[in-house]
C-alpha cells in the first residue's frame, strides 16, 4: 500500500504545472538562493501575507488521536491551516532533509489543492496519478526544495541533498529528474544547434 492509496481525488494537474506553481511562490518570496528557508516561510512570511494562516505544534499523542498513528502533519487547505507533529518541527529547526520536505509537501497542499473540494478515494473507482493530491504534493515538494533550474553545480545525488538541504532518499529521486532534465536540454540545445547553421 503506497501513500497514494490514502489520497484524495483533486483536479488533474500536470507536473509542469505544478513545477510552475512551486517555482511561482518561490519568486513571489523572493528566493533566489538553492536553499529553500521554509522556516522563515512558516513563521514569518505565510502569516504576514495571509493573516487566517496558523501553524500548530502538536504532540504525538494529539497527532494520534486526531488523525491516526504515524501522522507527521496535516493541512487544512480550506482554513489555512498546518498542523506539524512537535518533533517534526524540531527537525525543521534543525534543518533535517526529511521534516523539510514533511513541511514542504504540506505547502504543496496548501497552495494547490486551496479551492478543491477534497473527495476520499474511492478504492472501487480509478484515480489517475495526476489527480492524487499526495502525488502534487510530493512533485510540489520536489520542486520547491531543489528546483532542476538550480542544480547545474550538483554532480552527484549528495551535492543535491546538500545544497538544497533535502533527504538522501530524496536527493536521490530527484537526481533522476535531474539527470532527465539535462539530457533533455542537451537533445534541445542539440536540435536548436541544426537550425542556427
Amino acid at each position: 500500500m503506497s501513500q497514494h492509496d490514502h489520497a484524495y481525488r483533486v483536479s488533474p494537474l500536470s507536473i509542469k504545472k505544478i513545477e510552475a506553481q512551486a517555482l511561482e511562490i518561490r519568486k513571489a518570496l523572493q528566493v533566489k538562493e538553492a536553499f529553500f528557508p521554509l522556516i522563515k516561510v512558516v513563521e514569518i512570511a505565510l502569516p504576514k501575507l495571509f493573516p487566517e494562516f496558523v501553524i500548530d505544534i502538536r504532540t504525538t499523542e494529539e497527532m494520534t488521536s486526531l488523525y491516526g498513528s504515524g501522522t507527521l502533519a496535516m493541512t487544512t487547505p480550506a482554513e489555512m491551516t498546518l498542523e506539524l507533529r512537535e518533533d517534526v518541527y524540531e527537525g525543521l529547526l534543525a534543518h533535517n532533509g526529511r521534516c523539510r520536505y514533511t513541511v514542504a509537501h504540506e505547502l504543496g497542499h496548501l497552495f494547490l489543492h486551496q479551492n478543491t473540494g477534497f473527495a476520499r478515494f474511492d478504492f472501487q473507482g480509478k484515480m489517475r496519478i495526476y489527480e492524487s493530491s499526495e502525488w502534487q504534493a510530493d512533485n510540489f515538494a520536489a520542486e520547491l526544495l531543489a528546483p532542476l533550474d538550480l542544480t547545474a553545480d550538483c554532480d552527484c545525488l549528495e551535492a543535491v541533498a546538500t545544497l538544497f538541504g533535502i533527504s538522501k532518499q530524496a536527493a536521490e529521486i530527484r537526481w533522476k529528474a535531474i539527470e532527465k532534465y539535462r539530457t533533455q536540454k542537451k537533445e534541445t540545445l542539440s536540435a536548436n544547434s541544426g537550425i542556427l547553421r
